[in-house]
């Protein structure tokens, strides 16, 4: 997906429920990765947003003309990945 100014791509990580059982049950964990367009597709450093909480809302992005245009930017251009509160147990 393209806003003006960044670059964001979706990921989904299954990661154990219970690290000391990890054959046992996952959920799964949303991550949004955010990059200047002229660093889609390089392999750059990550900064993590933990973005939201329990029980509200955070407000999504809409471009580059908030912090995060400025971080993709002034970071060399690094991804944001921010994490929502989209979890699924699964089996």
């Amino acid at each position: 997906m393209k806003l003006p100014g960044l670059v964001l791509t979706d990921h989904v990580f299954a990661v154990p429920l219970d690290h000391t059982d990890p054959t046992g049950r996952a959920i799964e964990i949303f991550a949004r990765e955010a990059v200047s367009p002229d660093n889609a597709g390089k392999e750059v450093p990550w900064l993590l947003f933990l973005q939201g909480g329990p029980g509200g809302k955070s407000p999504r992005p809409t471009g580059a003309d908030s912090w995060l245009g400025r971080a993709v930017k002034k970071l060399t251009g690094s991804c944001c990945s921010t994490s929502a509160a989209q979890a699924a147990a699964r089996r």
